[in-house]
């Protein structure tokens, strides 16, 4: 071949390597957007916290439908991640390497989201959490953040409360990340205040019939029991079922007694229960009680308000960065590091530099006759 022959080759393929990284892109930096934003989504679409995944879904739609009306074009690509480390891994592998999305919303729960968190860093793709709580999230990814705040200051906050009225108390905590994360930080809150652990249960996930496992805490005399589950449903069970064994002894609870499925589970026996929870979101405020009402009307009654809104919250706040720097998940991020404060559904709030949200906290809550009620709007220190 002469030299003008290799040399039209060589340029042809170097021509056919600048086509191909051009169509593709390297992730983080594509230079253009052609079609609609893509997002995509991991919760638990099923199982025992599908709830939770469907309350994300639909408060999501609601704000897609919201910014279409602006004229933006979004496309959600919703994937079970089952609540579960494995699924969840499986949903990341596909949006990153068949969808190629660069912006996730999710895993609503801790599990997902550490399971994940591993592929879209090294894909160079923003995983945004609005329900994922564990410790083990702060600072485990660059392109990591969240607006629901780390259970480690939500378990000290419940322990402190829990040492107020109690010396001794039994733990009943599923197996899952969130609920395992959460016992270790109660239990070193809690011992630090100078409470006891009489009765440390753990019980895997799909277990319905917990009354040997009460039996050892009625046995332990503890004087509360903390209910430490992933699912709200498996809670108010396991409060039934301690009444019905005639445990008379408080209960204590995170963020899972708020739900409705809690208190329909567990009936009567919801009571009484005391838990430390996100704080709600301002009903005043007129866009949360247009949310709140476009949600009601087109999937019935609302229930954990603040994960609702912090869903929705999430969905804008990602948009919010692409429409100013582009779809460079590099400076995507470095946006929302240095964004001042964001004015969303669930309060004013910012990131700080392990992604986790300032500005927003817990309350503290009771149930009676069946119903949620505030006991104070920032938990007793």
């Amino acid at each position: 071949m002469s030299q003008r022959g290799k040399a039209a080759c060589w340029v042809g393929a170097i021509l056919v390597v600048l086509i191909t990284w051009y169509a593709f892109g390297l992730r983080g930096s594509a230079p253009t957007r052609k079609g609609p934003l893509k997002i995509g989504f991991i919760g638990p679409l099923t199982g025992a916290a599908a709830n939770y995944g469907e309350l994300s879904r639909n408060s999501i739609e609601l704000a897609v439908k919201s910014i279409a009306s602006q004229g933006k074009d979004i496309q959600v690509i919703y994937e079970d991640g089952g609540c579960n480390g494995k699924d969840a891994a499986s949903a990341a592998n596909k949006l990153v390497s068949i969808d190629r999305v660069n912006l996730i919303v999710g895993g609503m729960c801790s599990g997902e989201a550490l399971a994940a968190l591993p592929i879209t860093d090294a894909n160079k793709v923003i995983l945004f959490a609005s329900m994922a709580s564990s410790p083990a999230l702060s600072g485990a990814g660059k392109l990591f953040f969240r607006n629901s705040p780390s259970d480690a200051e939500g378990g000290r906050e419940l322990a402190s409360v829990v040492s107020k009225a109690h010396k001794d108390v039994a733990i009943v905590a599923e197996q899952t990340d969130y609920a395992q994360a959460l016992r270790t930080v109660f239990e070193g809150a809690y011992k630090q205040q100078g409470g006891t652990i009489v009765s440390d249960q753990s019980f895997n996930t799909g277990m319905t019939d917990f009354r040997s496992l009460l039996l050892r805490v009625k046995n332990s005399g503890a004087q509360a029991i903390l209910i430490d589950t992933q699912g709200d449903q498996t809670g108010g069970l396991i409060a039934k079922q301690a009444r019905d064994l005639g445990i008379a002894a408080p209960f204590y609870g995170y963020i899972i007694p708020g739900g409705a499925n809690f208190i329909k589970a567990a009936g009567s026996a919801a009571n009484g229960t005391v838990f430390v929870d996100l704080a709600s979101v301002d009903d005043s405020n007129t866009r949360v009680q247009t949310f709140l009402r476009e949600y009601e009307k087109a999937y019935g009654a609302p229930d954990h308000e603040y994960y609702m809104a912090a869903s929705y919250d999430a969905i804008n706040i990602l948009v919010q960065a692409v429409s100013a720097v582009g779809m460079d998940t590099t400076r995507i991020a470095s946006y929302l590091h240095a964004l001042p404060n964001y004015d969303g559904l669930i309060g004013t709030y910012h990131f700080d530099e392990n992604g986790d949200p300032v500005g927003v906290g817990f309350s503290l809550y009771t149930i009676k006759n069946g119903k949620v009620q505030m006991v104070s709007a920032s938990v007793p220190q």
